[in-house]
Parts: structure tokens; C-alpha cells; sequence
């Protein structure tokens, strides 16, 4: 297996291979050091955020898992790696992910979607209840040229046509998913958008977690850094707004100083239009040891 590892290896570099991730033009593209989580700061206490209590009526024993990096907020920098097992429906990787705004949930805030491989994988499992909403739509019958003269051909323009599915009948065995092919999960009510891929299928050993109710855990984290207020460009960001109106990016980052520029003159009904959650403040983390420089 190791030889054939290597056989493979070198047949693909760029010596040998013509691909466009080879150019000199495009080698600055998503650097490997960004796809990789050089300082693992993973610990028994970040290894999982929950575990899958559905009951496993696999016969066999696992024997493999599936391996996610997912990505942090709207940059490219790799934040974590999920494992899951093919037997697990898709649901359990959007539980496992969470974010700021998990804080404050906002009351929308279980509607979620997996968009893998051409397919939007929709979280139904509270279909029905005060909140609901199927947040892929506006994806779905988006026209993105602005010609369409009915709603049919608005519907199949763009993501259109793409299928939709449940996530929560859905497993990981049952998608069609390349490795390297780029997902998205939108989650928290759609405010918030993560770009992950399938990393690695890996062989479960004998000292690997093998229990279904063991899953899905990390195993990878990134120390994450601190965040530069997206307005001033200096200071380290104390602040996270989800759905701002006002902003580009959800969620976005500004400092104290920037936020009230912002917004320090609006009204209540504005304050409602947007969820706000405030940061660990960085300077506060230096000192006590954590030697974190902003992004």
C-alpha cells in the first residue's frame, strides 16, 4: 500500500502533471499551509460539542470513517476536521458544528442546509414548528440573469434545478461526494456559512473510536487567532453581528470603537433587525498567555 501511495505521488506533481493548480500563476491559490492544521489544539474537552444517540443497526462492525475540514467563517484558513461514519445521516455533522451566534440562538436559528455535490441536503427534522423555514429556497429561485418572465423559468435558472433532499434521511454512505469537491452547511437560521470538503476516508484502527455514540468528533482544531475589525483594519475585533443590514459579510467583526460608529445612533426596531454576540476580548487572552496575532 505504501509503495502504491508513492507510485501515485509522484505521478502527480508538477513535473509531470499539466493541472492548473501547477501554474506558477495559480500556486498562490489556497497554499497548502492553509488546508492544514499545523497546530492542533485539540483537547478532550473540544473533541466533540455532541454525539449521535440514534440506535445502530449496522451488523458489521465500522471500519472506516469520513474525514471533513471545514473552514472558518468566510476565510479560507482551515479551523477543524470532523470524522463521521458512512452509516450516519448527515445531520449529525450539523449538529456537531457550532458557532458564536450558538450563544444567542436567534428563533430560526435550527434551519439549516448541507449543499453537497450538486444536491441541497435540507434539515426537516422540526418541519412544521413555529420558525421553520426552508432556507435553500431563496437559493433555488434566485434568477441570476433577471430575464425570467414566469416563475417556472425563474425556478430552474441557477440552482434551480439542483435536488433537493433530507438531510435527516440522508447518510454519508449514500452521497455521491469526490474528495477535494467543495460543500457547503449554511446553518444558524442562514445567517452564518461554512466551506468544508472531504478530506480523508480513513481506516478505523484498533486504538480508534469505533462506537456510533462516539460520533462524530474532531480530530483536528486550529488555535483560532484573532479577527481584525473588518472596518478600521487595526484593532482585534471584540464584537460579532449575524444578518447586519449595514454590513457586507455575516457574520462580520468590528472592535468597540468601529461597532458604535456603526451604530451607535440606531433605534430599537433597527437593534432587532440583527443578532449581536460579543468576542473574548484579545487583549484579556494575551495576558493570560494566549499569543494570538489578528488576522
Amino acid at each position: 500500500m505504501a509503495q502504491r501511495k508513492t507510485e501515485v505521488l509522484e505521478k502527480f506533481t508538477q513535473n509531470t502533471n499539466s493541472l492548473f493548480c501547477f501554474k506558477p500563476e495559480y500556486q498562490n491559490c489556497m497554499k497548502s499551509s492553509q488546508r492544514e492544521i499545523s497546530d492542533n489544539a485539540l483537547t478532550p474537552g473540544t473533541m466533540t460539542t455532541c454525539t449521535d444517540s440514534s440506535d445502530d443497526f449496522c451488523v458489521n462492525p465500522h471500519t472506516q470513517r469520513l474525514e471533513f475540514m471545514f473552514f472558518f467563517g468566510n476565510g479560507y484558513a482551515a479551523d477543524s476536521v470532523w470524522a463521521v461514519l458512512p452509516c450516519q445521516k448527515l445531520t449529525v455533522l450539523i449538529d456537531a458544528v457550532r458557532c458564536t451566534l450558538g450563544a444567542c440562538p436567534p428563533l430560526n436559528a435550527r434551519n439549516a442546509f448541507l449543499f453537497i455535490a450538486g444536491v441541497f441536503y435540507i434539515d426537516d427534522r422540526h418541519k412544521g414548528e413555529e420558525g421553520y423555514e426552508d432556507i435553500s429556497a431563496l437559493i433555488r429561485n434566485h434568477d441570476p440573469t433577471g430575464t425570467a418572465t414566469d416563475s417556472w423559468q425563474a425556478c430552474n435558472a441557477g440552482f434551480g434545478k439542483c435536488p433537493v433532499k433530507s438531510a435527516a434521511e440522508t447518510t454519508f454512505s449514500e452521497i455521491r461526494l469526490k474528495m477535494g469537491d467543495w460543500c457547503v452547511l449554511r446553518h444558524e437560521g442562514g445567517l452564518c456559512s461554512h466551506m468544508f470538503y472531504l478530506r480523508e476516508i480513513t481506516p478505523l484502527g484498533e486504538n480508534s473510536r469505533k462506537e456510533r455514540s462516539q460520533f462524530p468528533h474532531r480530530t483536528a482544531l486550529r488555535k483560532r487567532p484573532a479577527i481584525r475589525c473588518e472596518m478600521c483594519r487595526t484593532l482585534p475585533s471584540t464584537i460579532c453581528l449575524y444578518g447586519d443590514p449595514l454590513s457586507v459579510t455575516s457574520p462580520s467583526y468590528y472592535c468597540l470603537r468601529c461597532y458604535h460608529l456603526l451604530h451607535g445612533e440606531e433605534t430599537e426596531e433597527e437593534a432587532k433587525l440583527y443578532s449581536k454576540v460579543t468576542l473574548p476580548d484579545p487583549l484579556a487572552c494575551f495576558q493570560h498567555g494566549a499569543h494570538n496575532t489578528p488576522l
